[in-house]
């Protein structure tokens, strides 16, 4: 394969090497940022449920302590 066409296929492989790493990092930089914000998401509830507990907790031994 000589000519034109054997360089339209080294700059579509080119285009490949180049491309395609990217694409799949930026696929995986995408998900990544995905499951974060999911997972902030999930501990900010959960941290929200103990700090009212907590709260809970503290007026029932400054009602218990008379103050």
């Amino acid at each position: 394969m000589f000519g034109p066409m054997r360089v339209i296929v080294d700059m579509v492989i080119l285009s490949l090497y180049l491309g395609l790493p990217f694409f799949f990092m930026s696929m995986l930089g995408w998900a990544g940022e995905r499951q974060v914000s999911t997972a902030n998401d999930a501990s900010g509830k959960m941290g929200s449920g103990a700090k009212d507990v907590g709260g809970a907790g503290g007026g029932a031994a400054k009602k218990a302590a008379g103050s």
